[in-house]
């Protein structure tokens, strides 16, 4: 078991939450007038705050959309250009991969949200209260049972992520089973995703208890904490992660420190219209880093693949391959 506390660079996460928050509050002046007196007091700071711009630009410079504006995909879609020739066969076998893959996944995924009593559609979220006061949001693409009673609160994470904000109810301890793994909290606000590898568990605020097969003791976790089981080995591992990243679909963004290609694009599929594919598979492994817009998965999913050298080569609005340059 690996469960260590990863070390991070505090410096950049600070400047990487300065560039969020002025992303998010462009016309706020105290806060311009703020970040000049941190990006001030240290020639660190205003290193890393140009590292962190450098990379929303390689990200494709994404800005927050007003909550009145039109949600990107509504309207006219521009099939993606590549930046240099393919192959056809290499194209040809990504098209027949891709709508194979589509169609056998159609039954599976139906079959798993027909057990579940929420559901969220591809690219919306949804927010749930609960008898309790608790709130369950879920991201795009995901799904949960729920069975509250006088005497327990349970829900079962069916497929994809959920956030849940719950009330403080010492008699009925709130659980969530995400496959073999079961998280238990009193009062809370913490985030779970069900992956196809892995289950993550990452908390925002309070304390949950993290119950793990193979492990007599459950693994505690505190605010900042970020929790991951390997679903084939049981290894676990726990890092830190700022609480203003944790669950950060929730304000439509994905952030990735060098995480695998194929990890992020697996958290771009739910808010794409399609199914994403690949010819390589050690395209999967690359590093990749940056800030996504979830609210333009096509071009998030494109500056993803142009980090590691690939194009994106959206064969109709339903399939996009990724393919090596």
């Amino acid at each position: 078991m690996e469960n260590g506390r990863l070390q991070r660079d505090p410096v950049w996460d600070q400047a990487l939450d300065w560039l969020l928050a002025v992303q998010e509050r462009p016309q706020d002046v105290r806060l311009r007038t703020e970040l000049e007196t941190w990006l001030a007091a240290d020639p660190r700071h205003r290193a890393a705050y140009d590292k962190a711009q450098r990379v929303w630009t390689l990200t494709g410079d994404v800005a927050p959309i007003p909550e009145t504006q039109e949600a990107p995909g509504s309207g006219t879609v521009v099939p993606f250009k590549p930046r240099r020739p393919v192959r056809r066969r290499a194209l040809a076998a990504g098209t027949l991969a891709a709508c194979l893959a589509f169609l056998v996944l159609l039954g599976p995924v139906q079959q798993l949200l027909d057990g579940a009593d929420l559901s969220s559609p591809t690219g919306e979220l949804v927010a749930s209260p609960q008898p309790d006061g608790s709130v369950i949001i879920l991201n795009a693409d995901s799904a949960i049972r729920t069975d509250f009673t006088g005497t327990r609160r349970q829900v079962v994470l069916v497929e994809g992520e959920a956030f849940f904000q719950v009330t403080r109810d010492k008699t009925r301890p709130f659980a969530v089973q995400a496959a073999d793994t079961v998280v238990t909290v009193t009062g809370t606000a913490f985030g779970t995703r069900l992956g196809a590898d892995d289950v993550m568990v990452e908390v925002e605020e309070g304390s949950v208890a993290v119950a793990t097969p193979g492990r007599p003791e459950p693994v505690r976790l505190t605010p900042g904490a970020r929790l991951s089981v390997d679903r084939t080995t049981g290894a676990v591992r726990v890092t830190a992660v700022p609480t203003s990243h944790i669950a950060a679909w929730r304000r439509h963004l994905l952030i990735a420190e060098g995480e695998r290609l194929g990890d992020v694009l697996d958290r771009i599929r739910p808010h794409y219209s399609g199914a994403i594919l690949t010819t390589d598979t050690a395209l999967l492994d690359r590093p990749v880093s940056g800030v996504f817009d979830l609210r333009r998965p096509r071009e998030a999913l494109r500056a993803a693949a142009t980090a590691r050298a690939a194009s994106v080569y959206e064969i109709t609005p339903l399939l996009a391959v990724v393919v090596a340059d």
